[in-house]
């Protein structure tokens, strides 16, 4: 058996995309079965993401590689970010389910799955480290005071960061049996 599938959207706030998915089944003999599929996904910012107001609220506890200072708290902006991109995804998975006996089965498969522009928000701790090792991505996130190069304030708000990755390894082990009398 062989499936293919296809799927288009158009977001008015993010653009359009077009998924698809393909999956095969193959069963060789009765007792042996071979499977895999392969896809891709698409997920948009949802309204909340894109336009939760930014308010000021207070960080979480962080400590600052730059002064070492310990246990800080400060004034923190979070919200959504209207310039979020959507989330991308790729999966595939390869498996077999072997039957050797009509109540015994066996599965077995591989899954890897890849999420790219995740779409989180950074930790307090985040932001900080990162901007004092001078990434470009979390330059203005952090407001020192001039004079004492203490944090005076964070900002904390979503934003697609970076790459997703999941894999491993289902087995499936079903054993059936009729214990007496009943449907």
């Amino acid at each position: 058996d062989l499936n293919l599938a296809a799927r288009y959207d158009d977001y008015s706030d993010v653009g359009s995309t077009t998924n698809w998915k393909a999956n095969v089944r193959w069963q060789p003999m009765q007792t042996l079965l071979l499977r895999g599929s392969y896809g891709t996904g698409f997920r948009a910012p949802t309204l909340t993401d894109l336009w939760n107001p930014v308010v000021l609220t207070t960080s979480s506890e962080f400590n600052d590689p730059v002064t070492g200072e310990q246990s800080l708290q400060v004034n923190e902006n979070s919200g959504g970010n209207p310039d979020l991109e959507p989330e991308t995804s790729k999966q595939y998975s390869l498996g077999l389910v072997f039957q050797p006996l009509p109540t015994l089965a066996i599965g077995l498969d591989y899954f890897n799955i890849q999420v790219d522009n995740a779409i989180a928000q950074p930790s307090t701790q985040e932001i900080v480290s990162q901007a004092a090792l001078g990434n470009p991505s979390y330059a203005g996130l952090v407001v020192r005071d001039p004079i004492t190069n203490q944090i005076v304030e964070t900002t904390a708000q979503l934003k697609n960061n970076g790459t997703l990755q999941a894999q491993g390894i289902d087995l499936d082990l079903r054993y059936r049996e009729k214990l007496g009398p009943g449907v």
